[in-house]
């Protein structure tokens, strides 16, 4: 073996020790870890919404009270900016299916003359 392929394995070893430690830690102070998180963190809203579009792209709605700390709040904002312009064309693409929806049930109902604001 190289010195490179030992400072390799002493570090990898030095990764799994503190995961574990870091494991066994929050195991003992009662705090969810793997699946039991992801369960607590996704299944307890009043409002959880998943919808595949298109067969390989989905949405995801979750509301519920906010209980996530204010720094983290701070954090996460930085790490996930919300003016993208992926999330721009999300909006837009939302507000136009469901301007021309409402526009075509207004049509079928024979409510055309609620349209009258969309009209010059």
């Amino acid at each position: 073996m190289s010195a490179r392929d030992l400072a390799q394995d002493a570090a990898t070893e030095a990764v799994v020790t503190a995961l574990a430690s870091h494991a066994e830690a929050a195991s003992s102070e009662g705090a969810p870890t793997g699946q039991d998180a992801e369960a607590r963190a996704w299944g307890e809203h009043p409002v959880n919404l998943r919808i595949t579009v298109f067969g390989r792209y989905y949405v995801t709605i979750v509301a519920g009270k906010e209980r996530r700390s204010v720094e983290r709040r701070i954090a996460e904002r930085q790490n996930h900016p919300l003016n993208t312009l992926g999330n721009t064309l999300a909006a837009l693409a939302f507000s136009t299916t469901v301007g021309l929806a409402l526009y075509g049930l207004l049509m079928t109902l024979g409510l055309w003359w609620l349209t009258w604001f969309l009209v010059p």
